[in-house]
């Protein structure tokens, strides 16, 4: 009897591991395209962790992997997107749409 209760629990674990599959991946992460609708973006990396006031940012981030992805929005629709992980850099474009912004960063080490 103990032997087919822990057989019955190790399945059942085993089935709900493969369920929870992650979604947030470079892979996943890179059929994102211009022009695709929030419900797709979400459809493929699921719920975003955090967006912006006016929702024309999306935030994914997965700090025990060190991922962040940031998507943007202009009228319901992809504009662009950005990616960063220890594996792949920071890839992508944020959106510049406010006179003021800028695409160039600067960075400054202090010693």
């Amino acid at each position: 009897m103990k032997s087919t209760t822990r057989f019955v629990l190790l399945s059942a674990i085993v089935l709900a591991l493969g369920g929870c599959a992650q979604k947030l991946t470079y892979e996943r992460f890179q059929t994102i395209c211009p022009g695709d609708p929030p419900e797709a973006v979400q459809a493929i990396l699921g719920k975003p962790w955090m967006k912006s006031v006016n929702g024309q940012a999306w935030v994914y981030q997965d700090t025990d992997r060190g991922i962040n992805a940031m998507i943007y929005f202009q009228d319901g629709r992809v504009t662009s997107k950005k990616w960063g992980d220890p594996v792949h850099g920071i890839q992508g474009d944020p959106a510049v749409t406010a006179p003021g912004e800028s695409k160039e960063t600067h960075i400054q080490e202090i010693k």
